[in-house]
């Protein structure tokens, strides 16, 4: 572990990044305890990635000061809103129907022997509660065991994910800390294309990681991954969880430890891809599917958490829409069972046609509709264009036992989670009020059952296209689900116990509490045992295959890194640099700083870049190269006779101008680092 030293700086730097701003934001809002700390990674996102929207407007670099100037800002709107809506409950009439029933549940701190009261002042209590021992023991185990999985997926901190993804987000780090724009708005032009949009929050998040501690961009990547799978999904999944099943200690460890037992989320997102953006959303998407559970239960809540609420939750889902779109339909999914369920409750429970009744009948055609829209909106691709989207890999069969074996991609089962999944399914659909939960499990299985064993058609496309009908990144979301209802599963296991204990009359009340927490613990504990020695070590090692620099290494190599770290002495900063990107040479730009022709695999083809990438080689004999290379400002390339990236792919064969500069007229060799060059293009000089 001794290698990780030189990452703690920029991890501490990115904790207090990714918590503190967003923690005190949610404390002037109201959220007091685990509640702020809990809201603080997701609000967090959200102010790193409006900020950087916001700050080129403001005529300002991105950097501490924009996030600084946000959370001021928004902590102080959220304080007015509060106590805007705080006077407006005061201001009703003293019989008012509605003020006795939110000032009745005036929110106390929870004590231990009250845990089992009402739902309502659970949910209530769920946004001030303190942080208990077994609040402080579950994170500190998750911690640990997440932690010790994601370094040894990483290997070192100074490694990086050679996939064709991670291309696109280093330099697009690079490109933030170069030009000062982190806008999510115009990031798209980081990869070579016009200014478009692209969720940048993850990329703000390491450039500022990077700014603040002087740390190179690999490994302020690693402290930043290193924090959002092991801090802020776990605290994000207790928050989530007593937000539903109310507080307790059970509930605290039990959400801890399910959080580290599903192979899809956090480890497959760290190795497909790579798909860090929407890594880092779904590590924040339960705390926004919390909200979401707490404004279902707005009648126990007072007026000024209610507004709080409901404005962090309006804003929080833009900000989402900033970390990674994907992850708003995957909290959909979650919650629109929930929501419709509680209005549908409503209407039918509502006397006579009176505004009680058509209010809640009004909110539950809005949340249908809006779902709707959403869902047919919120993809980036065309229904249409299903042949652009990923393939099967089995039978339907096959991946409905996968999905209820908690596995994906033909890797061994999830036993005990799936164990633990399956008894939360027959306890939600004996329980009315976690119902819900067992709708969002069936959708869920329809979704991932669709993309992982049916072939490409519209329906395919219409059902999981918004997650590029990637297997993946739905198994990710089905994992989200999975732990909520094996939770539900935990608390009926816990429960029976105690139910047990108490027919025992010897066996007195403090007595019976510590030996169903104990036996739970120790469910908890098999269930946790069995994942770290059986599904979770073959995702970690089949992700920890993509984390290295090597001879080898099949983007980049250790002798290309070595040239690239010369090339800001070699090359002057105006100057363009040609090069196959597929060779490694995109990643030229992150290293050092010098800008390259193709910095993405997907590069915008242009007619001047067509030309350089079929005919620079011919350039002493074509002044068309020669024009569109003084148009570009190309003046250096980069070639490599290594292995190419995914061989056989007809993209990294569309290069042909690359090849044999060594051997053709008008280029001078600068430097070499074994089979890597770099040239100086003479051949247009007159």
């Amino acid at each position: 572990m001794s290698v990780w030293l030189e990452a703690l700086v920029p991890a501490l730097a990115a904790l207090a990044i990714s918590v503190v701003p967003g923690a005190l934001v949610a404390w002037f809002g109201g959220f007091r305890g685990f509640a702020a700390f809990g809201l603080g990674p997701l609000l967090s996102a959200t102010l790193v990635g409006g900020a950087a929207v916001v700050a080129p407007w403001l005529h300002l670099r991105w950097g501490v000061l924009p996030l600084l100037l946000a959370t001021i800002v928004s902590a102080l709107v959220l304080w007015a809103v509060r106590r805007g809506a705080k006077r407006m409950e005061a201001r009703l009439p003293a019989d008012d129907g509605v003020r006795r029933s939110v000032g009745a549940l005036r929110l106390q701190r929870v004590e231990p022997r009250r845990q089992t009261q009402t739902s309502a002042r659970s949910s209530a209590a769920a946004l001030r509660t303190p942080v208990t021992w077994a609040t402080l023991a579950g994170l500190a185990v998750s911690v640990v065991v997440l932690g010790r999985r994601l370094t040894s997926i990483f290997r070192s901190p100074d490694l990086v994910s050679q996939t064709a993804d991670n291309v696109f987000h280093l330099n697009a780090v690079r490109y933030i800390l170069d030009g000062g724009n982190g806008s999510s708005l115009t990031l798209r032009e980081a990869g070579g294309t016009q200014a478009a949009l692209y969720p940048g929050a993850w990329h703000d998040l390491v450039a500022l990681v990077v700014q603040s501690t002087g740390a190179s961009i690999p490994v302020s990547v690693a402290a930043v991954n290193l924090v959002i799978g092991a801090v802020l999904w776990p605290v994000s999944v207790i928050f989530l969880a007593r937000s539903v099943f109310g507080n307790s200690k059970i509930v605290d460890l039990s959400a801890a430890a399910l959080a580290c037992c599903f192979s899809a989320f956090p480890y497959l997102l760290v190795d497909w891809g790579v798909l860090y953006p929407n890594y880092y959303g779904m590590a924040v998407v339960p705390a926004f599917v919390a909200l979401g559970v707490l404004l279902a239960k707005w009648r126990h809540l007072r007026a000024g958490l209610v507004a709080a609420t409901a404005l962090c939750f309006l804003v929080s889902c833009v900000g989402l829409l900033l970390v990674h779109p994907n992850t708003v339909l995957t909290a959909g999914v979650v919650l629109v069972p929930l929501w419709v369920a509680r209005l549908a409750a409503s209407v039918r429970s509502s006397p006579g046609s009176g505004r009680s009744r058509w209010v809640p009948a009004v909110g539950l055609v809005a949340v249908l509709v809006g779902a709707a829209l959403i869902w047919v909106k919120l993809r980036p691709f065309v229904i249409t264009h299903f042949g652009d989207s990923w393939p099967p890999y089995e039978t339907p069969a096959q991946a409905l036992g996968e999905f209820f074996l908690t596995t994906h991609s033909g890797w061994i089962a999830g036993y005990a989670t799936s164990l633990l999944f399956v008894v939360g399914l027959f306890v939600c659909a004996r329980r009315r009020r976690w119902r819900w939960l067992l709708v969002g499990a069936v959708l869920w299985a329809v979704l991932f059952v669709d993309v992982a064993g049916y072939p490409n058609s519209v329906v395919r496309s219409f059902l999981t296209g918004g997650w590029y009908s990637d297997f993946r990144r739905i198994a990710a979301g089905a994992a989200l689900m999975a732990l909520l209802v094996a939770l539900a599963g935990v608390k009926a296991v816990a429960q029976r116990i105690g139910a047990g204990l108490r027919r025992v009359e010897w066996v007195k009340p403090r007595l019976r509490t510590h030996v169903r927490l104990i036996a739970t613990v120790a469910v908890l504990l098999a269930v946790g045992a069995q994942a770290q020695t059986g599904d979770i070590p073959q995702a970690a090692r089949h992700a920890q295959s993509n984390y290295n620099i090597g001879p080898g290494s099949p983007i980049m190599s250790s002798d290309e890194l070595a040239l690239y770290e010369k090339l800001d002495t070699l090359v002057p900063p105006g100057a363009m640099i040609a090069g196959n990107p597929w060779d490694g040479s995109a990643w030229a730009y992150f290293v050092s700083g010098r800008r390259v022709l193709f910095p993405h695999v997907v590069t915008l083809w242009t007619p001047d870049r067509t030309l350089i990438a079929e005919k620079l080689n011919q350039a002493a004999g074509d002044p068309q190269v020669c024009a569109a290379l003084q148009r570009l400002h190309v003046e250096y390339a980069l070639t490599s006779d290594e292995l190419i990236y995914l061989p056989g792919n007809i993209a990294n064969t569309e290069y042909p101008g690359m090849a044999g500069l060594e051997l053709s007229k008008g280029f001078q060799l600068v430097a070499q680092v074994g089979q890597n060059r770099l040239f100086r293009i003479t051949a247009c000089q007159h």
